[in-house]
């Protein structure tokens, strides 16, 4: 008969409850979750804590399968390599293939990062603001990073500069700069 695990150990405190877990932007697999639920915990409990080890935790295949769902489903643009997520969806081997390939690559240390498309898009100013879009493969790999640092970051910085945004977007553009100046000397004050 197999156990059914007890989710009310991994309920956190509604004050320890990051802003990512609340809002269920996204869904990830339980294994993931948990993982990232300890790295908030661990990050939370111990400010002072460094993680010094968390490469292996990137190139696992639950976070690269999550990092690529993740990618997937926000249908992206190609990068400079020209490689759509469709494309990748019907090769053979298809995500499967892709995924493990990557998942050898990052254990073998030898990935390394390609060239980013460079455009540009329009402001509402007349402007044009530079925009860079790295390649499918690229965006997993930055995915599943973001997937593992968030919930640190997350836990050091969480609630801390809320109350900046409002202020700033209020500011003339020409006091901005000075505006966040102070900003950050205040938070290094802190620290």
């Amino acid at each position: 008969m197999a156990r059914r695990r007890n989710t009310e150990q991994l309920e956190l405190p509604l004050e320890l409850t990051p802003n990512w877990l609340r809002r269920r932007r996204r869904v990830l697999p339980e294994k993931l979750a948990s993982l990232r639920r300890k790295l908030f915990q661990k990050a939370k409990q111990e400010p002072r804590y460094r993680f010094y080890t968390l490469y292996d935790r990137v190139y696992r295949k639950d976070v690269l399968w999550a990092a690529w769902e993740q990618v997937r489903a926000n249908k992206g643009a190609p990068g400079p390599d020209g490689v759509t997520i469709d494309q990748i969806v019907n090769s053979e081997g298809g995500p499967e293939r892709f995924v493990d390939e990557l998942h050898e690559t990052l254990c073998a240390k030898l990935y390394k990062p390609g060239a980013v498309r460079r455009v540009y898009i329009p402001k509402p100013d007349g402007r044009q603001r530079p925009l860079g879009i790295p390649d499918v493969r690229d965006r997993v790999v930055q995915m599943a990073v973001f997937l593992v640092l968030e919930p640190i970051f997350e836990a050091d910085f969480e609630g801390q500069l809320l109350w900046v945004l409002p202020q700033f977007i209020k500011l003339p553009l020409e006091f901005r700069d000075g505006f966040l100046e102070i900003q950050i000397l205040i938070f290094q004050c802190f620290l």
